[in-house]
């Protein structure tokens, strides 16, 4: 942590310069911000107009603590912040596990504020983890009007949300572009609600002017789980008046709503709500509510 009770965060790529960090071949990077008073600055990938670039690779594993702040509000993790920042995991066993609390922020975010882009890609059997209590953001793709933000999930990597209390959420599009592509058999995406009352929604063009994709396909399968007893798997597609929300599911892919142990909470699927919403199902894929 930083002096005086401020947390110790990172950027790679900020202030109109350049960077590059590559974690590989079994090596781990640790940021912590233990102790932590006034809000967590968080880790940038590509801020205030520069451009960086974060590679997790051959077995590398990198944490991120964000359970040590007590205080404040920080901005979590992001990619393009202002900016343009990458990150890719790659390789099987390479980890990028996120521990956080409300303190941290916004999850994770890709495209953030300022026109920001982001672009990250986890492969070849490479897991990335969120776990805690990440306030409501959970994963953000194009946070704010004129950012963009990209996932791509491929050949039997992993992408999971576990939310102890708050989120394990999902929002593709809440006010800029989003796009999430997840493709191949043992490929996964899960969110996950592990106790009440945490929330799990899969938005998909949230606000005005916003403009979310989701593709899964070719065997690929995303899992919204609410095993607490309150939770309440909820997807909506077009969300806002003005928003454009498209989910495609082909291939012998999978999207599953599993509301496990809940008794008294409903189930929900809206496709335009008060946006544009469009729903592919081809080839052999499957929703089930």
């Amino acid at each position: 942590s930083g002096p005086g009770g401020a947390a110790a965060g990172g950027t790679i790529g900020g202030d109109q310069g350049s960077g590059t960090v590559t974690v590989s071949n079994g090596a781990t990077m640790a940021v912590s911000s233990v102790g932590a008073t006034s809000g967590w600055p968080g880790f940038t990938i590509g801020s205030r107009g520069g451009t960086g670039a974060l590679n997790i690779q051959s077995g590398a594993v990198m944490t991120v603590d964000g359970t040590g702040v007590t205080g404040g509000t920080g901005p979590g993790f992001t990619l393009g912040n202002a900016g343009t920042g990458t990150l890719n995991v790659t390789g099987g066993s390479s980890l990028l596990h996120i521990t956080a609390n409300p303190f941290f922020g916004a999850g994770f975010t890709v495209g953030g504020n300022n026109n920001g882009v982001g672009t990250m890609t986890v492969e070849e059997e490479a897991s990335v983890l969120i776990t805690g209590s990440s306030g409501r953001s959970g994963i953000v793709l194009g946070s704010n009007p004129g950012s963009r933000g990209t996932l791509n999930v491929a050949t039997g990597a992993t992408v999971t949300l576990h939310a102890t209390s708050a989120a394990a959420n999902v929002n593709i599009g809440r006010g800029g572009t989003g796009s999430v592509t997840v493709t191949g058999g043992g490929t996964s995406v899960l969110q996950d609600a592990l106790t009440e009352p945490a929330e799990l929604n899969l938005w998909i063009g949230f606000d005005a002017g916003s403009d979310g994709t989701l593709t899964i396909q070719d065997g690929a399968v995303w899992t919204l789980n609410g095993t607490a007893p309150g939770a309440r798997p909820n997807m909506l597609v077009g969300r806002a008046a003005g928003s454009t929300g498209t989910l495609e599911i082909k291939n012998g892919a999978e999207l599953t709503f599993n509301r496990g142990l809940t008794t008294t909470a409903g189930c929900c699927v809206t496709v335009g709500q008060l946006g544009h919403g469009i729903l592919r199902i081809t080839g052999g894929g499957r929703l089930t509510i």
